[in-house]
């Protein structure tokens, strides 16, 4: 995605961007996807990673820092029904292109070297349904067939 913002989007009109804006207001909105049937104690042992890996940057409360670290409440990428994107950048890392809109180029750092695969489909879970966000929990089976699917290099989003 950073290639995309690099090479392409920050590129963009004004007329342009009026016009992706306009587009995008005519879809209907997002609907979050139901929390399912995540167990109260992968809920805590994710709460609990989220406390020791990423409340530093994003948060306790999933807030973020504006225009330095995302905010994960109400995050589209995180209640999304397919929860690969999500999973790879705590897989794999990510690193954002820097942009005249955005000068700072950031990078989150990988998890996949440190976190099993259960552990990592409790943090997504625990995000993917804290702070009001609604999806549907995340399995280490998914997360096992991701990571045996991709590179552990830290990647662009």
């Amino acid at each position: 995605m950073g290639a995309v913002v690099k090479d392409s989007t920050s590129k963009l009109t004004d007329q342009d961007l009026q016009a992706i804006a306009t587009f995008l207001k005519s879809l209907p909105a997002f609907t979050p996807n139901s929390a399912g049937s995540a167990d109260q104690k992968m809920l805590s042992a994710g709460k609990a990673i989220y406390g020791d890996d990423c409340a530093a940057c994003h948060q306790l409360g999933g807030e973020g820092v504006e225009g330095v670290f995302p905010s994960l409440r109400g995050d589209a990428v995180v209640q999304s029904d397919q929860p690969l994107s999500m999973l790879r950048l705590i897989l794999n890392g990510g690193h954002a292109a820097a942009t005249a809109q955005n000068p700072n180029d950031k990078t989150m750092p990988s998890f996949g070297w440190k976190l099993s695969d259960d552990q990592i489909a409790a943090l997504a879970t625990y995000v993917r349904n804290a702070w009001g966000n609604q999806a549907a929990p995340v399995t280490a089976e998914t997360v096992r067939k991701l990571r045996s699917s991709t590179d552990s290099v830290t990647g662009s989003y």
